[in-house]
């Protein structure tokens, strides 16, 4: 038998041994009392977070939120968007009071890369912020960041913090407006995102050991690259 023609015979018969386990496969999918429902959407699933690139990801949905007539929206990266005020004609999307509804929890394990413990919202209903435990096996030494809406100028924090003796600049990698506070000591006390001339949100952590100054200049560069456009 010359060459060509045991090669066309060796593929035919490669060709019909995998036509012959994907009909099995098919059969036993269909058989009765066999659901494989379940393992197929697991495989799906392993195969979503593998393209993503958060830590977990999100279903793109609508999703109710409580005290709101209208639906918010669940984005990929865990963070939520609550509906528009009818009042603005704009189509700018406004960060909202409800820190901790708005920025999951799922959402800031993404922005960081790792797992948190829990999150917390202020007590004081006129306090607009929410806390992020990343260490509660020590209840005397527990570990956290805060994050904050405030309606004031940057200005006006800068010129706080320079006159406690603190170094206040702007980071160029953090891709939205920024202002940077760190102490004498040389740890990151607070970190600012300018929304509006009298808008931002801050963003500090509750002791030195929380996050090194690298991780912690991560996890703004991480946030504001999803929130870059917000107002």
């Amino acid at each position: 038998m010359n060459k060509p023609v045991f090669t066309g015979i060796l593929l035919s018969l490669i060709a019909l041994v995998g036509l012959t386990a994907i009909f099995v496969f098919m059969q036993q999918a269909k058989s009765p009392g066999t659901d494989n429902s379940e393992e197929l959407a697991q495989i799906i699933t392993n195969t979503n977070a593998v393209n993503s690139s958060y830590y977990y990801t999100c279903e793109e949905e609508d999703i109710v939120i409580e005290n709101y007539t209208e639906a918010g929206r669940q984005q990929e990266s865990c963070f939520i968007e609550y509906p528009k005020e009818p009042s603005r004609e704009d189509k700018i999307y406004y960060i909202v009071e409800d820190v901790c509804g708005q920025f999951t929890q799922r959402f800031m394990e993404n922005m960081l890369d790792k797992e948190l413990r829990k999150l917390e919202s202020a007590s004081d209903p006129n306090n607009y912020s929410c806390s992020y435990y990343i260490d509660l096996s020590d209840a005397e030494k527990l570990k956290f960041f805060t994050l904050s809406l405030e309606y004031l100028s940057l200005d006006s924090q800068k010129k706080g913090h320079e006159i406690m003796g603190r170094t206040v600049y702007t980071d160029e990698s953090i891709p939205m407006t920024n202002l940077v506070v760190m102490q004498e000591s040389g740890v990151i006390n607070t970190i600012y995102f300018g929304l509006s001339e009298n808008k931002f949100l801050s963003l500090r952590p509750n002791s030195i050991n929380v996050l090194s100054n690298a991780e912690f200049i991560q996890l703004a560069i991480n946030i504001a690259k999803e929130i870059g456009s917000y107002r």
